[in-house]
C-alpha cells in the first residue's frame, strides 16, 4: 500500500480492528450497507415506499451523462425499441402471461432501454471494485464509473471523484474539472447540449484518458 493510503486511513484497523484485505472489503460493504438501511429505512416508512422525488429524478432527469447521452441515441438508431417489443411478442406467444408482458411495453424508449444497460454496467463496477486492493484508488474508480453511468451529471457531481483523483493525479478526471464547466452554457444560452457542448465538455478527457486511465497512488 503507498504511503498516501497508509497515512490517510491509518485509523481504519484500530477503528474496525481488522487489516484491509479483499474479505474485509466485503465486509466494510456489508456494514457499509446496513448503515445506509437505518439511513433509508425511515424515509420509505414516512413515504410509503421510494421517494416520489428520486422516482422522478432517476425517471425523467437526463443531463450531459456521458455513456447515456450517446447510448440512447445510438439505440434509437438501431430502433432498439421494436426490437424490445419483438423480443416481448415472442414472450407472451411463449409463456402466454399476456398480462405481464403487457406492462412491459411502456418502458421500451430508447432512454429507458440505456438507463437498463449502464444500471448493469455499474452493477458488474461495484462487483469488480471488491476485490480492488488499493482503497483510495478503487474509491475513485467506483466513484468515476458512478458518474459515467448516469444519466445527469452537473459539475458539482464531480465534488465525489476530485479529492480521490487528487490523490491518485488523475490527469483525465482533473482536466474535465475545468471542461465541465462548459456545461453551464447551454442552460443560460438556451442552445442544445448535443453535440457541440457535449464534445467540448467530455472531449478533453477522452483524448488524455489513454495516457491516465489507470487508477493509482504510485
Amino acid at each position: 500500500m503507498h504511503e498516501v493510503e497508509r497515512r490517510v486511513l491509518v485509523f481504519l484497523p484500530r477503528v474496525f480492528g481488522m487489516d484491509l484485505s479483499i474479505t474485509n472489503h466485503v465486509v466494510l460493504v456489508w456494514v457499509a450497507g446496513l448503515v445506509a438501511g437505518v439511513g433509508i429505512l425511515p424515509v420509505l416508512w414516512i413515504t410509503g415506499g421510494v421517494p416520489p422525488g428520486l422516482l422522478e429524478y432517476a425517471a425523467s432527469w437526463e443531463f450531459n451523462g456521458p455513456l447515456f447521452e450517446p447510448l440512447w441515441r445510438g439505440l434509437a438508431w438501431v430502433d432498439a425499441p421494436t426490437a424490445v417489443g419483438t423480443v416481448l411478442d415472442q414472450a407472451k406467444e411463449l409463456t402466454g402471461w399476456h398480462d405481464f408482458w403487457n406492462r412491459l411495453y411502456p418502458y421500451r424508449y430508447p432512454q429507458f432501454l440505456a438507463k437498463l444497460v449502464l444500471w448493469a454496467l455499474l452493477g458488474v463496477v461495484v462487483w469488480r471494485s471488491l476485490w480492488r486492493r488499493e482503497v483510495i484508488a478503487s474509491t475513485g474508480w467506483l466513484f468515476g464509473w458512478v458518474l459515467l453511468c448516469s444519466a445527469t451529471v452537473y459539475p458539482w457531481y464531480l465534488l465525489w471523484v476530485l479529492p480521490w483523483a487528487a490523490l491518485c493525479r488523475q490527469r483525465a478526471w482533473l482536466a474535465l474539472s475545468i471542461s465541465i464547466q462548459l456545461s453551464y452554457l447551454p442552460q443560460l444560452l438556451d442552445v442544445p447540449l448535443w453535440p457541440w457542448y457535449y464534445l467540448a465538455v467530455w472531449g478533453p478527457m477522452v483524448l488524455i484518458l489513454p495516457r491516465s486511465f489507470r487508477w493509482s497512488t504510485d
